[in-house]
């Protein structure tokens, strides 16, 4: 492994919390550049060590639907038909080809299954680090009302296996704080049985049925309602009869919108890849809702698992404006760093640390170079004016202005890692 890219690994590790004083070997010692970060880091250990995140938004990893969740695809009866025909041919003498075939389909759904919830957690994190927006990534067992108090926003990317006190828990949180949930999030208790509805439909303001539409390969969805999710999604995607379209997410739940606004609807499958557009179905992609003081997105589909896979900019540009939205401009962040650039926060007593690690990195992998980014301003929310404003790795101090509720800055250069300490 290339020092450049070791050495990234062990800055990341820095940024986001992790003690890494103890290392005296290889990433301290291989360049140069790795035994000033390290010696840095020592000289402002206590600063490291005594912060905490302060990261608004929580998105959640749960294990629970790692290991329960499970699902038959919509394409399983297809399979079905292929599986009898499989076993009505003749057997090899001792195997029992008819029970193989159908351990086989079970184990290639149950994989499908923890295929969707890890797609689902992987876009919304890569999501959120392109957008520049601190998070912590919480496990299931955070999902209580203690742990989730510190937040203004907690994400649920197919969540589907919950316990009824963590429904609750999210429930009294969403009474007064921001709501992000897709697919089959709380159909399922956390054992994998299956409810009769998902426990949460009425934050989500929806009635779920349990047909799924899907594989989806080649289909659209169409903007129904001007909303502040879908605002500033290119208009180029507007067809000549009027109709906003994006591409579609992989699969559909068919869900029925009891209070939210269905902001946009699915179109039926098309039979092709090219051709003309398909009717609406009347079943929703993206529903906003408002319940009690707070207000939850629910994306009755992958969406999240399409923007990993594909990358769409529109869907990116849609989960922005969902976290915007759902928690109440919960951005104290603003920065025109490029998205290859990871930024946290944290808060100490008496100051906050920004950390930034650099992936501006060639082509491909593995690389051996960290291109530098020059002159990145930043502007921030703070409710006192700071009395300094340092760059740790640079060793100098930074010019600053604070007005308004914002403090404002400019960085001068990042090469691989820089930490900036804001002292009140």
């Amino acid at each position: 492994m290339p020092d450049v890219k070791y050495l990234l690994g062990k800055v990341q590790g820095l940024a986001n919390g992790a003690d890494m004083f103890e290392d005296h070997g290889f990433a301290r010692e291989a360049i140069e550049e790795g035994k000033r970060f390290f010696d840095t880091a020592r000289r402002y250990e206590s600063y490291y060590q005594e912060a905490e995140s302060d990261a608004r938004v929580a998105l959640v990893w749960s294990r629970r639907t790692g290991d329960f969740f499970f699902e038959v695809p919509p394409q399983a009866g297809a399979e079905e038909a292929q599986a009898r025909v499989e076993m009505e041919k003749p057997a090899t003498i001792g195997v029992q080809a008819g029970d193989f075939l159908k351990a086989q389909r079970i184990a290639a759904w149950k994989f499908e299954s923890e295929k969707k919830t890890v797609e689902e957690a992987r876009g919304f994190y890569e999501a959120l680090l392109r957008l520049h927006v601190p998070f912590d990534l919480i496990s299931d067992l955070n999902v209580n009302s203690e742990d989730l108090k510190k937040y203004s926003l907690v994400i649920l990317p197919n969540a589907a296996c919950m316990s009824n006190r963590q429904v609750e828990a999210v429930r009294s949180f969403e009474s007064g704080g921001g709501l992000v949930a897709t697919y089959k999030t709380s159909m399922f208790d956390e054992t994998g049985c299956l409810r009769d509805h998902p426990a949460l439909s009425d934050v989500f303001g929806v009635s779920v049925g349990g047909r799924v539409m899907g594989p989806l390969r080649w289909d659209y969805m169409v903007i129904k309602k001007d909303h502040a999710l879908v605002a500033g999604v290119p208009k180029f995607k507007t067809t000549p009869e009027g109709f906003r379209i994006l591409p579609s997410p992989e699969f559909v739940i068919q869900t029925t919108v009891s209070r939210g606004l269905p902001v946009c609807l699915q179109l039926e499958p098309a039979p092709a890849r090219y051709g003309d557009l398909t009717p609406e179905t009347g079943f929703p992609t993206i529903v906003a809702s408002e319940f009690g003081r707070g207000r939850a997105v629910y994306f009755p589909c992958t969406f999240a698992g399409q923007y990993w896979n594909n990358g769409f900019l529109d869907y990116l540009k849609i989960i922005g404006n969902s976290v915007e939205w759902a928690g109440w401009s919960v951005r104290d962040l603003e920065t025109d760093a490029p998205e290859t650039v990871e930024i946290t926060v944290f808060r100490g007593r008496n100051y906050r640390m920004l950390h930034l690690v650099n992936f501006t990195y060639a082509l491909r992998r593995p690389f051996n170079r960290v291109f530098p980014v020059e002159n990145i301003s930043f502007k921030i929310r703070s409710v006192e004016e700071p009395r300094t404003v340092k760059a740790l790795t640079l060793e100098k101090p930074l010019e600053w202005s604070f007005g308004e509720g914002f403090l404002r800055f400019v960085l001068p250069k990042l090469g691989l890692y820089e930490a900036l300490l804001i002292e009140y």
